[in-house]
């Protein structure tokens, strides 16, 4: 049986930065422009909060957060390696429970992760939010949720699910 906790204070993301460094590192591996961080004091200085997911007591999942309209997922990984289904099942899990309250830009596997494991398709957000979410010149997809921008030089295609709470753009 899978727990999780929410951490936001610095002494106990200090705390497990190595092992979830470790699996986003992974997760992300074959990834062209998904890791984020250059290395783990960059995750540890621009993120919010983690959602830590442990089986066993031992960390097998990680989600992680910024604070921006809301909180918005910007990472997770599952070490599948060492954990198999279990951290897969288990970052589904929280991840689904999450959805009501947070909100991620997705794209390639971790689209299909969401989609498949934690029903994203009931909480995909139009593609008409996009620019104004994440301040970025986007080009709209015709289907109404996906969009194309470039990360690190790179044209992906993505999607926004979850919850958005607050808009800070008081063009609203």
């Amino acid at each position: 049986m899978a727990n999780s906790k929410y951490i936001s204070n610095l002494v106990d993301r200090v705390s497990c930065l190595d092992r979830v460094w470790d699996i986003l590192v992974e997760s992300y591996r074959d990834v062209l422009g998904g890791m984020l961080f250059d290395d783990k004091f960059e995750l540890l200085k621009t993120t919010h909060a983690w959602r830590v997911i442990y089986v066993q007591g031992k960390i097998v999942a990680v989600a992680v957060y910024k604070a921006k309209h809301g909180l918005k997922m910007v990472a997770m990984g599952a070490d599948k390696k060492r954990f198999g289904k279990k951290a897969t099942v288990a970052l589904g899990k929280a991840i689904r429970d999450d959805l009501y309250r947070v909100w991620m830009e997705v794209s390639e596997g971790a689209e299909v992760f969401v989609m498949k494991y934690c029903d994203g398709y009931q909480h995909a957000v139009s593609n008409d939010y996009a620019e104004l979410l994440l301040q970025k010149k986007v080009t709209l997809s015709s289907d109404g949720y996906h969009y194309s921008r470039k990360i690190l030089g790179i044209e992906k295609q993505k999607i926004i699910i979850g919850t958005i709470h607050s808009f800070d753009d008081s063009s609203l």
